[in-house]
């Protein structure tokens, strides 16, 4: 294919048709691109999340952290969990126990426990609020358990009361609109 340019000469100076054939996919090629980059922007992109995740609004803001999870198989009983993956620092770990009795639908997960704790290391806890009888326990609905590839997957809400060892008021933390998806581990 020949391309003639008005006032060329035919394969003569810069616009023969070799550097038409040469430089015409380069072009496109980078039209492609210039147009991709701007058809892909968004101004409300959301956060990624991780695969496995403990979601929630503490007490209104945005909480979440990776999560993990662990089933005591003697118990019959679930753990899911925030875990401190960063030693040496400040992070916030929060820990849900439940049972799903044996033959019931998911939905009956039956709560034992709420707790969120204020980590520095990997064991020093410098700020605690858990479940108590004057707060009741969590609501739990558990949407998915897939014991294949050990996941479980569900929601909660919980109001935590601080420990008093930290405080002689009576302080509330309140998770809500929560979710957690996470891979357990099995133990005896």
């Amino acid at each position: 294919m020949q391309l003639f340019i008005a006032g060329a000469a035919p394969n003569k100076g810069p616009y023969n048709a070799l550097t038409m054939k040469l430089s015409y996919p380069s072009i496109i090629t980078g039209l492609l691109f210039a147009a991709s980059l701007t058809a892909c922007t968004d101004d409300n992109e959301a956060t990624p999340q991780e695969e496995f995740f403990v979601w929630a609004k503490k007490d209104g803001a945005d909480w979440q952290k990776a999560g993990a999870g662990a089933y005591l198989k003697g118990r019959n009983e679930f753990s899911v969990y925030s875990p401190d993956t960063i030693p040496l620092t400040t992070s916030e770990v929060v820990s849900l126990r439940f049972t799903l009795p044996y033959g019931q639908p998911l939905a009956s997960a039956q709560p034992i426990s709420a707790e969120w704790m204020e980590i520095i290391g990997q064991d020093g806890i410098i700020n605690n609020y858990q479940t108590t009888d004057s707060t009741g326990l969590p609501s739990i609905t558990v949407t998915r358990l897939d014991t294949v590839q050990k996941i479980v997957e569900g929601r909660f809400e919980a109001t935590l009361r601080r420990n008093k060892h930290y405080t002689k008021q009576v302080q509330l933390m309140r998770f809500t609109e929560a979710t957690f998806r996470v891979r357990y581990r099995v133990y005896p």
